[in-house]
């Protein structure tokens, strides 16, 4: 008997678990494309700095989205004020995109982008590396 997976729409803000092997990461959504076929992650430490997990999870969802994006974007403003050749800087942006996007599947999962490894799970915290490595 097949199970139906719980649809959740995916929001900048949101907190989301990275899987891949054993491990897992914690992730924030920090920009959605392609009307949500495509989300961008960081890493959840750099989004939220000083703030607590549950602090976090108790701002609202609108002032989570503000602070995601901004996130993102002093990223990319980093990068040009630490890159002369703006060229170079375009690159390393569209590196980190890249490398950091999922896209929807047609099972409902988002997978890396360009791979089928590794999947998100959305609205979840947890995080865990295995020591056996």
């Amino acid at each position: 008997m097949e199970t139906k997976k719980e649809t959740i729409k995916p929001e900048i803000g949101m907190s989301v678990t990275y899987y891949i092997g054993s491990d897992a990461y914690h992730k924030i959504i920090v920009d959605i494309t392609r009307n949500g076929r495509n989300v961008l992650v960081m890493s959840a430490n750099e989004v939220l700095g000083n703030v607590s997990v549950s602090d976090w999870n108790a701002i609202p969802m609108s002032v989570r989205a503000l602070h995601a994006r901004k996130t993102w974007a002093d990223f990319k403003t980093e990068m040009f004020s630490i890159e002369p050749d703006v060229a170079v800087a375009y690159r390393e942006i569209d590196r980190v995109r890249n490398r950091n996007t999922f896209t929807l599947r047609n099972d409902g999962d988002y997978m890396k982008k360009g791979q089928n490894c590794g999947y998100l799970k959305l609205n979840s915290t947890y995080a865990y590396l295995d020591p056996s490595f």
